[in-house]
């Protein structure tokens, strides 16, 4: 199909993309495509702003990048935003460079939207687009949502080139006298995008050369298809009442007999961050002992007495916390607060919120962290030494919530496990003096 102002337009109107007293904000890098897109909303007179990043990962190519949009933006007589991106955060966040390049510049995106009132970000992906991210998250391990492939409408993200081909934007350039600016880290396979785009995907065409149109055909079926199955399995999730307020429980014996066990457990555990080939380790947690478990970045799904869960990790709070002086209060997995004690203030509360030690045998720095293996301590009224794992063990600790447990250390020794006994050999005594009160307060 040729690009044109009428069917460029005729897009715009059949999928009710924007109208045109809608301001929108147009992402260019100064490539082929999004030069292309200015100019076709220019032929329609759509109000529209640009907005470029500039990554500063290829030095004076960058810059001048920067200054060819700023240029185009002037020449088409609207406002352009420019922003540099911050490289440094990369290394705080230990994220690739694309990955970290698409979070900045779309952050940046929605504030803009947010301070200029504009409802709607126009990208210039088309067909090649299309058919990476297809091929690229089919290799990856995606199911239904990654054969559909980019929409044309996500949620304020608009693609309103995404029918089109990049051999019909490339004639529409050329037959309209547009300069453009070339990336040459394109030309390099040093990504799996760039790989797709530059060897795979031309060796595919020889077998298919519509290939593109081919898999954007397919992407809408394909889009079509995961609506059906979403619907259906967001059913069956909530007449089970599978979702809860703390996270997602799975009875087994149900499951045992459901039928779409794939699909139920992936429509549960992508969003939480677990990947397709995870799917099999999950069911596979049916036939395993209590207590097993699987891990994303975010979450985590185990398998407890007769149901699986799933919750968020705690990977965000700290593990250790050191104490040099008192009072102190200590905010990990529960609040925590410690202060100096006269004896008169010392009662016994059975749920353990709140335990009292002796303190003159107690050795600052103080350190609150994460129980780990190996560690012991000598429960309140024995006289042994225990392993924490044995003695969480015979509390009847359930899994998930053992990670979260957390001990008071002295000089090396466990003087207590905060919420649930402390050591016999920090307890008070007759001859105690003071002690250190412990007030422990839930967070989860």
């Amino acid at each position: 199909m040729l690009i044109t102002r009428n069917n460029f337009s005729n897009v715009i109107r059949s999928f009710d993309l924007f109208s045109s007293n809608e301001s929108v904000l147009v992402a260019v890098s100064g490539g082929l495509d999004s030069v292309a897109l200015c100019h076709l909303l220019a032929l329609t007179n759509q109000k529209f702003s640009i907005a470029h990043v500039n990554y500063g990962l290829r030095g004076d190519e960058s810059d001048s990048d920067e200054k060819f949009v700023v240029a185009l933006a002037e020449k088409l007589g609207v406002e352009c935003f420019v922003h540099h991106a911050n490289r440094d955060e990369n290394v705080e966040l230990k994220k690739g460079i694309q990955e970290w390049a698409r979070d900045a510049r779309y952050k940046w995106f929605q504030q803009l939207n947010i301070e200029h009132n504009i409802k709607y970000v126009l990208t210039a992906h088309h067909q090649g687009d299309q058919s990476e991210t297809i091929l690229h998250q089919f290799f990856r391990g995606g199911t239904l949502a990654a054969l559909r492939g980019m929409k044309m409408i996500q949620g304020d993200v608009l693609r309103p080139l995404l029918n089109f081909s990049r051999e019909e934007i490339m004639r529409f350039a050329i037959e309209n006298n547009l300069k453009w600016r070339e990336d040459s880290s394109n030309a390099k396979s040093d990504y799996t995008r760039n790989l797709l785009r530059n060897e795979i995907i031309p060796v595919l065409k020889k077998v298919n050369p519509r290939l593109e149109e081919s898999l954007a055909k397919r992407a809408s079926i394909f889009s079509e298809a995961e609506s059906l199955v979403t619907k259906f399995i967001h059913q069956i999730i909530e007449e089970q009442k599978i979702i809860r307020n703390d996270g997602i429980f799975i009875t087994i014996d149900w499951l045992l007999q459901f039928e779409y066990k794939q699909l139920l457990m992936w429509q549960l555990m992508e969003p939480t961050g677990f990947s397709s080939f995870q799917v099999d380790d999950a069911l596979n947690l049916l036939s395993s002992q209590k207590g097993k478990r699987i891990d994303s970045q975010s979450h985590q799904l185990w398998k407890q007495e007769s149901e699986l869960v799933i919750r968020k990790r705690n990977s965000d709070e700290l593990d250790l916390v050191i104490i040099d002086t008192l009072p102190a209060n200590v905010f990990l997995r529960k609040t925590i607060g410690l202060s100096r004690r006269v004896l008169s203030e010392v009662h016994f509360a059975k749920d353990q919120s709140e335990v009292f030690l002796d303190y003159a045998k107690l050795s600052f720095p103080l350190i609150i962290r994460t129980w780990k293996a190996g560690d012991v301590f000598t429960p309140l009224g024995m006289s042994g030494k225990q392993k924490v794992s044995d003695f969480l063990i015979q509390s009847k600790v359930a899994s998930y919530d053992k990670q979260h447990i957390l001990v008071l250390e002295s000089n090396g020794e466990i003087a207590a496990i905060l919420g649930h006994r402390i050591s016999n050999d920090f307890r008070i005594t007759d001859i105690s003096s003071s002690a250190l009160g412990i007030v422990i307060e839930d967070n989860l």
